[in-house]
């Protein structure tokens, strides 16, 4: 019984983690996503600011 209860408490801590650790993974692309899009808007920006 209490092997038993440790494989189930082990299996929701692996998928805890796994969650958590696809959230963080998905919210570092997000902001990288994010960042690069703003310097790209930026440096068209300023270049066009330039050509003007």
């Amino acid at each position: 019984m209490l092997l038993f209860n440790f494989k189930s408490f082990k299996k929701k801590v692996l998928n805890y983690w796994k969650f958590k650790i696809i959230n963080f993974w998905l919210y570092l692309y997000l902001f990288n996503y994010l960042c690069f899009y703003y310097k790209v808007i930026n440096i068209n920006f300023k270049n066009n600011f330039i050509y003007l």
